[in-house]
C-alpha cells in the first residue's frame, strides 16, 4: 500500500547508506551551481575511494591528443606527471574502441606486455572507461593500482 504522499519508504542498512554518502554529497554539489571542476573533481575522487583505486585521473580526447584534465592519489593529492602512471596506448584503445579497458596484470597481458609505457611505469591493475556524448569518446576515467593485481572487477565497473 502507497502513503498518502505518494513516495515509497525505504530502508537502508548502515552499509548501504556509507556508500550513498558520497554519491549524495556530489548530487548536493551539482544542486548548489555550476562549479564543473568542483563536481568532476568529486566524481573522480569517488570513483577513486568505490573501487580501491591508488590513483584516478579525467582525461579529455581532442584531435589525437590527450590531456590529463584531473589526476589523483587515493589521499586527495594532486599528481604531477610523473606521478601519474598513465598508458597513451590504453587511452588509444579505449578512445579507437568506446569500450572499457580491464587489466588485472598489465605487465603479463598479452595486449599491453610489449608496450613500452607498461613495462616502464610496471604498471598492474588498470580500469579505464570511455566517457561517450552521442557515442563519440571525448574522454575517459583511468583509475590504476600499481600494487594489486586483479585490483579491478566488473563490481568496480557497474
Amino acid at each position: 500500500m502507497m502513503p498518502e504522499d505518494g513516495r515509497e519508504k525505504l530502508s537502508f542498512d548502515q552499509s548501504t547508506l556509507a556508500k550513498l554518502k558520497p554519491i549524495l554529497e556530489v548530487v548536493r554539489q551539482i544542486n548548489k551551481g555550476p562549479d564543473l571542476k568542483k563536481i568532476i573533481l568529486q566524481i573522480l575522487e569517488l570513483a577513486i575511494e568505490s573501487c580501491g583505486a591508488q590513483r584516478g585521473a579525467i582525461i579529455t580526447f581532442r584531435q589525437g591528443k590527450y590531456k590529463v584534465e584531473l589526476a589523483r592519489h587515493k589521499s586527495g593529492v594532486k599528481l604531477n606527471r610523473e606521478e601519474r602512471g598513465i598508458s597513451k596506448t590504453v587511452l588509444m584503445t579505449v578512445e579507437r574502441t568506446k569500450q572499457r579497458v580491464i587489466c588485472s596484470e598489465a605487465i603479463a597481458e598479452p595486449r599491453f606486455k610489449l608496450v613500452d609505457s607498461v613495462q616502464r611505469l610496471r604498471l598492474r591493475s588498470i580500469l579505464c572507461l570511455p566517457i561517450l556524448l552521442h557515442d563519440k569518446p571525448i574522454g575517459a576515467l583511468y583509475l590504476d593500482d600499481p600494487a594489486r593485481e586483479k585490483a579491478f572487477g566488473l563490481r568496480e565497473v557497474e
